[in-house]
Protein backbone atom coordinates (compact mmCIF):
# COMPACT_ATOMS: atom_id res chain seq x y z
CA UNK A 1 0.00 0.00 0.00
CA UNK A 2 2.88 2.40 0.72
CA UNK A 3 4.15 1.90 -2.83
CA UNK A 4 0.70 2.52 -4.33
CA UNK A 5 0.24 5.70 -2.31
CA UNK A 6 3.86 6.82 -2.74
CA UNK A 7 4.36 6.84 1.03
CA UNK A 8 7.69 5.95 2.67
CA UNK A 9 7.98 2.59 4.38
CA UNK A 10 10.59 2.32 7.11
CA UNK A 11 12.07 -0.85 8.54
CA UNK A 12 14.37 -1.50 11.49
CA UNK A 13 16.43 -4.70 11.26
CA UNK A 14 15.93 -4.92 15.05
CA UNK A 15 18.33 -7.77 15.90
CA UNK A 16 21.14 -9.69 14.19
CA UNK A 17 19.22 -13.00 14.21
CA UNK A 18 16.38 -11.46 12.16
CA UNK A 19 18.68 -11.28 9.13
CA UNK A 20 19.20 -15.04 9.06
CA UNK A 21 16.16 -16.61 10.74
CA UNK A 22 13.75 -14.41 8.76
CA UNK A 23 16.01 -13.84 5.75
CA UNK A 24 13.42 -14.74 3.09
CA UNK A 25 10.70 -12.61 4.66
CA UNK A 26 13.09 -9.70 5.06
CA UNK A 27 14.25 -9.91 1.45
CA UNK A 28 10.63 -10.05 0.25
CA UNK A 29 9.80 -6.67 1.84
CA UNK A 30 13.16 -4.96 1.30
CA UNK A 31 12.33 -3.77 -2.26
CA UNK A 32 9.57 -1.61 -0.73
CA UNK A 33 11.64 -0.15 2.10
CA UNK A 34 12.38 3.57 1.71
CA UNK A 35 14.32 4.00 4.96
CA UNK A 36 16.21 1.12 6.56
CA UNK A 37 17.51 1.46 10.11
CA UNK A 38 20.15 -0.83 11.53
CA UNK A 39 22.99 -0.84 13.99
CA UNK A 40 26.46 -2.05 13.04
CA UNK A 41 25.98 -5.59 14.40
CA UNK A 42 22.69 -6.04 12.54
CA UNK A 43 24.23 -4.64 9.34
CA UNK A 44 27.16 -7.07 9.57
CA UNK A 45 24.78 -9.98 10.18
CA UNK A 46 22.71 -8.89 7.15
CA UNK A 47 25.86 -8.80 5.03
CA UNK A 48 26.91 -12.25 6.22
CA UNK A 49 23.44 -13.74 5.61
CA UNK A 50 23.36 -12.28 2.10
CA UNK A 51 27.03 -12.84 1.22
CA UNK A 52 27.75 -9.12 0.80
CA UNK A 53 31.47 -8.30 0.85
CA UNK A 54 32.45 -4.91 2.26
CA UNK A 55 35.51 -3.08 3.48
CA UNK A 56 33.87 -0.52 5.75
CA UNK A 57 30.50 0.21 7.30
CA UNK A 58 30.07 3.11 4.87
CA UNK A 59 30.64 0.76 1.96
CA UNK A 60 28.15 -1.71 3.41
CA UNK A 61 25.54 1.04 3.83
CA UNK A 62 25.94 1.97 0.15
CA UNK A 63 25.64 -1.65 -0.97
CA UNK A 64 22.46 -2.20 1.06
CA UNK A 65 20.98 1.05 -0.25
CA UNK A 66 21.52 -0.20 -3.81
CA UNK A 67 19.78 -3.56 -3.35
CA UNK A 68 16.63 -4.05 -5.42
CA UNK A 69 14.25 -1.17 -4.79
CA UNK A 70 10.83 -0.85 -6.43
CA UNK A 71 10.23 2.72 -5.32
CA UNK A 72 10.42 6.04 -7.12
CA UNK A 73 13.00 7.31 -4.63
CA UNK A 74 16.25 5.58 -3.76
CA UNK A 75 16.50 3.71 -0.47
CA UNK A 76 18.26 5.38 2.46
CA UNK A 77 20.20 3.20 4.89
CA UNK A 78 21.02 4.48 8.35
CA UNK A 79 23.59 2.62 10.44
CA UNK A 80 24.04 3.59 14.07
CA UNK A 81 27.30 2.69 15.79
CA UNK A 82 26.88 3.57 19.43
CA UNK A 83 29.07 6.59 20.14
CA UNK A 84 30.73 6.38 16.70
CA UNK A 85 29.28 8.40 13.80
CA UNK A 86 25.87 7.59 12.33
CA UNK A 87 26.23 6.56 8.68
CA UNK A 88 23.56 7.58 6.17
CA UNK A 89 23.77 6.24 2.61
CA UNK A 90 21.56 6.79 -0.39
CA UNK A 91 23.00 5.24 -3.55
CA UNK A 92 26.63 6.42 -3.73
CA UNK A 93 26.10 9.35 -1.39
CA UNK A 94 27.38 8.67 2.13
CA UNK A 95 27.44 11.05 5.06
CA UNK A 96 28.64 10.52 8.59
CA UNK A 97 27.16 12.42 11.51
CA UNK A 98 29.05 12.77 14.77
CA UNK A 99 27.46 11.51 17.96
CA UNK A 100 27.94 13.65 21.04
CA UNK A 101 29.82 11.63 23.65
CA UNK A 102 28.09 11.07 26.97
CA UNK A 103 30.28 10.46 30.01
CA UNK A 104 30.20 6.76 31.01
CA UNK A 105 28.94 7.60 34.48
CA UNK A 106 25.77 9.13 32.96
CA UNK A 107 24.89 6.01 30.95
CA UNK A 108 22.33 3.97 32.87
CA UNK A 109 20.69 1.53 30.43
CA UNK A 110 21.35 0.96 26.72
CA UNK A 111 18.04 -0.86 26.17
CA UNK A 112 15.80 1.06 23.80
CA UNK A 113 18.54 3.29 22.36
CA UNK A 114 18.05 2.04 18.80
CA UNK A 115 14.27 2.28 18.94
CA UNK A 116 14.55 5.77 20.43
CA UNK A 117 16.90 6.77 17.59
CA UNK A 118 14.37 5.56 15.02
CA UNK A 119 11.54 7.42 16.75
CA UNK A 120 13.52 10.65 16.97
CA UNK A 121 14.65 10.39 13.34
CA UNK A 122 11.13 9.70 12.07
CA UNK A 123 9.64 12.52 14.17
CA UNK A 124 11.50 14.95 11.94
CA UNK A 125 11.47 12.91 8.71
CA UNK A 126 7.66 12.88 8.50
CA UNK A 127 7.71 16.68 8.68
CA UNK A 128 10.19 17.01 5.82
CA UNK A 129 13.22 18.03 7.89
CA UNK A 130 16.61 17.68 6.26
CA UNK A 131 18.71 14.61 6.91
CA UNK A 132 21.04 16.27 9.42
CA UNK A 133 18.11 17.38 11.59
CA UNK A 134 16.56 13.90 11.42
CA UNK A 135 19.83 12.30 12.57
CA UNK A 136 20.24 14.91 15.29
CA UNK A 137 16.74 14.19 16.60
CA UNK A 138 17.52 10.46 16.54
CA UNK A 139 20.72 11.01 18.49
CA UNK A 140 18.91 13.25 20.97
CA UNK A 141 16.24 10.61 21.62
CA UNK A 142 18.77 7.78 21.98
CA UNK A 143 20.92 9.82 24.35
CA UNK A 144 17.89 10.74 26.41
CA UNK A 145 16.85 7.09 26.81
CA UNK A 146 20.27 5.70 27.75
CA UNK A 147 20.52 8.09 30.69
CA UNK A 148 17.49 6.47 32.37
CA UNK A 149 16.58 3.04 33.68
CA UNK A 150 14.22 1.34 31.26
CA UNK A 151 12.41 3.48 28.75
CA UNK A 152 10.56 5.82 31.07
CA UNK A 153 10.12 9.39 29.92
CA UNK A 154 10.50 12.30 32.27
CA UNK A 155 9.35 15.82 31.53
CA UNK A 156 9.11 17.42 28.11
CA UNK A 157 11.85 16.77 25.52
CA UNK A 158 14.15 19.71 24.86
CA UNK A 159 15.16 18.92 21.25
CA UNK A 160 15.49 22.28 19.53
CA UNK A 161 14.96 21.05 15.97
CA UNK A 162 18.51 21.83 14.92
CA UNK A 163 21.22 19.54 13.69
CA UNK A 164 24.50 19.13 15.47
CA UNK A 165 26.44 18.84 12.20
Amino acid sequence: QCKEENKPYGLNLSAPFITSVFKDQLLSVLPFVQVLFTNEDEAKAFAEANKIQFGSMSELAVQISKLKCELKKARTVIITQGSDPVIVATNDQVKEYAVEKIPKEKIVDLNGAGDAFVGGFLSQYVNGADEAVCVSAGNYAAQYVIQRAGTKLEGKPAFDGKSNK
